[in-house]
Order: structure tokens, then sequence, then C-alpha cells
């Protein structure tokens, strides 16, 4: 069964002090998604953490999915990555794309699976809206995507502050340094 990351404004996620073995610890952080994703890669630059940030603004996972898809994509670096998907936000605003989110998150992490990456998915604060039907969550994590739940300081109904994004970033790299 897959850790279910919950970070909370006052520090409910324990990150260890444990040093992992260099070996398990992977090269760099990608980041893909929307305008959460944006915000993320900012912390990470604040934290000095090593990552690539392909996130865009304003957009939903029916995007990505075609993104991911495009021949090249394959150009991009190869090797395991933890790659962070931050998608949703945009998706709950549209009855048809929250209708095919969830086969559309799941095409995602199988298609960043098979290149033998680690998924983190950041859930919106919105994701309750997203995954209709009982079950859908679970189909997620079996995927091999670690869910990371966006409860933190909030700065509007979407965006967390930068205290917020600053824990994000701090969960993010501890799953860097301890992929499941």
């Amino acid at each position: 069964m897959m850790a279910l990351a919950v970070l909370g404004a006052l520090g409910a996620f324990a990150l260890s002090e444990d040093s992992p073995a260099e070996s398990t610890i992977l090269p760099e952080i990608w980041v893909i998604g929307d305008s959460i994703g944006v915000g993320i890669a900012s912390a990470m630059v604040r934290a000095n953490m090593p990552h690539v940030s392909r996130a865009i603004i304003s957009t939903t996972a029916r995007q990505w999915l075609t993104v991911l898809r495009a021949p090249d994509y394959g150009s991009w670096p190869q090797g395991k990555r933890l790659v962070v998907v931050s998608l949703g936000t945009n998706d709950a605003q549209s009855v048809e794309l929250r209708r095919e989110f969830i086969s559309n998150a799941l095409a995602i992490v199988a298609e960043l699976r098979a290149r033998g990456h680690v998924v983190c998915w950041v859930l919106p604060p919105s994701a309750s809206s997203l995954i209709p039907q009982p079950g859908d969550f679970d189909r997620l994590l079996e995927a091999g995507a670690t869910p990371l739940w966006t409860r933190v300081p909030m700065a509007d109904t979407w965006h967390p502050t930068a205290t917020g994004y600053d824990e994000l970033a701090a969960a993010i790299e501890h799953l860097r340094r301890n992929p499941a």
C-alpha cells in the first residue's frame, strides 16, 4: 500500500531525520501541472532543490496527457525521477473535465510509471469534487501515485500561501530522498 502524505498547517507531516543511502535519492524532481505546480516550483527555487519545472498556469489533466503522449516527450531527460503532478483545480471547474479526470489521471500516472518515474500527485483542495465514485481514489493509489494533499495554509480557494508552498516543497524533498 502506498504511503499517504498529509500536510497540515501545524506540521502534521513529520520529516525523518534519518539519512537515506545516496543511491536511493532521486537526482531531481520534475514538476508538471497547473498554477499550483508553478508555485511549488518557486518554493523549490527558494529551497535550492534540484528540479525541472514544466508547470503552466491554467492547464488541465487532459492537456497534460496530450503532452506526455506527444513524440517529443521522449526527448525529455531519461532516467528515474520524482515527478510531481499538480493537476485538478482547473478540471474541477468544468463538468466535462471533472467527468474524465480520473481516467486522465490514471493515464498520466501510467505514462510516467512506464518510463520508470516515481509519481507524486499533489491533490487540490477540490479533490473531493474530482473523485466522484467510491474506489476512484484507490485506483489512483493502485496505479502507483503517492498522493500529497494540499492541507497547508491557503492564500485563496485554490492556491497555498508562500508558507504553504514551502511546506509542500519540504514534503516533496522528503519523497525525493525517500522514494517508495
